[in-house]
């Protein structure tokens, strides 16, 4: 039997991708699929990548994160010319400078080699791997309650046709986990978010472990679809985030006791970027790129 695990979202959480990481191997898995945004705002950077090769990691895709790492380089974010004025690029920015500032050489060239979509056969059946849509990591077009027929968009090929040749489609981004089916009755599975589970229902968002999922096939069957939660403690994730002098860790320990984000809280933010100067680092760092107008 293959047992696949598939993970997602980490978001620089070193602490609760460990807990995911023993519990793979408890599990005996044969391969892990990893399906995007693996750093920020947590504080992880080369060891993410360290504990996911020590679990046969054999699918790297690309996350819309993982694009805003790369994308800083050229002086861009989110599709805009990075600017010291906007308190939301301004937190991003600072993030992805600690990133930059950390990653090895290697590291980095893995995470611009990967892209945003793999396609894998196990045992004859058809499988692809996304963070979001094909053709764009970004957006909100597979949020859980949305139609089926945005779900369809994900077996299109390049041509944007559908290819009823894919049996089962994995996606991550919306840090929930969830299975559900095409209009054509082809499988998705998201694993949901090992470093920032989230939902609207309170009653759920209570349970802040880890996510993550496995997929066991034998003679080209689906056998499980086994979704997993695994605790961690908080703890020491924020002490890690203390050593290493993460940005932004008092807005990181707030993510960690709600496991609400705080990137769209513009007044916050503002606060925060006025206390620590992080306007004025963003000024240095496009300084630094020396980038023609």
């Amino acid at each position: 039997m293959q047992k696949i695990a598939i993970l997602s979202d980490v978001h620089g959480n070193v602490t609760a991708l460990q807990e995911v990481v023993n519990d793979v191997k408890k599990e005996k898995c044969t391969e892990t699929w990893y399906i995007g945004d693996l750093m920020r705002p947590g504080p992880g950077v080369n060891d993410l990548i360290d504990l996911l090769k020590s679990i046969n990691m054999t699918a790297f895709v690309r996350g819309n994160w993982d694009d805003v790492v790369l994308d800083s380089l050229k002086g861009i974010s989110q599709g805009k010319k990075i600017s010291p004025d906007n308190p939301e690029i301004v937190y991003v920015t600072i993030l992805n400078k600690y990133v930059l500032e950390n990653i090895s050489p290697e590291n980095l060239k893995l995470l611009e080699d990967t892209k945003l979509r793999e396609v894998k056969e196990i045992e004859g059946l058809k499988i692809s791997l996304t963070h979001n849509l094909p053709q764009d990591a970004y957006g909100g077009d597979l949020w859980i309650t949305n139609p089926t027929e945005n779900f369809d968009k994900l077996f299109t090929n390049e041509e944007g046709q559908i290819d009823e040749d894919i049996d089962i489609a994995v996606i991550g981004h919306t840090h929930r986990q969830l299975m559900r089916y095409s209009t054509k009755e082809q499988l998705i599975i998201n694993p949901g978010s090992v470093g920032m589970p989230f939902s609207r229902r309170e009653k759920f968002q209570e349970n802040l472990d880890a996510n993550y999922t496995i997929l066991e096939i034998e003679n080209g069957k689906i056998c499980g679809v086994n979704f997993k939660r695994v605790p961690y403690d908080h703890d020491i994730e924020l002490e890690l985030a203390k050593e290493r002098n993460l940005p932004y860790n008092e807005l990181y320990k707030l993510q960690m006791e709600t496991g609400e984000p705080h990137i769209h809280d513009v007044d916050m933010l503002i606060d925060v970027n006025e206390k620590y100067g992080y306007r004025e680092q963003v000024v240095d760092f496009l300084d630094d790129l020396n980038l023609d107008d």
